[in-house]
């Protein structure tokens, strides 16, 4: 089941969706900038290894799984907290 077909796998479920491989689409979009690239490019590398390490493939996120993300982002993670602003920008 995957995103195309209308259905959403559970985390932990195998995804149709590589995560790595689509944000690198993303951020080879010749629409974006170089320094936007560089800017963007730490934060899906960020989110990518996060969904990773919890199982969780690209097609399975929804609100519920940015709502974690936000949570881990704001929760202090490597000794310091990020700015409401930050985390924005991530998103």
């Amino acid at each position: 089941m995957t995103l195309a077909e209308g259905k959403r796998p559970a985390p932990g479920e195998p995804s149709g969706v590589e995560a790595p491989r689509e944000a690198a689409r993303f951020l080879a979009s010749p629409a974006l900038s170089e320094a936007t690239r560089r800017a963007y490019g730490g934060d899906v590398e960020e989110f990518c290894a996060w969904l990773e390490e919890r199982g969780t493939g690209l097609d399975a996120v929804d609100v519920r799984v940015l709502a974690h993300y936000v949570a881990w982002l704001g929760g202090g993670r490597h000794g310091r907290k990020l700015a409401p602003a930050t985390i924005s920008r991530k998103l």
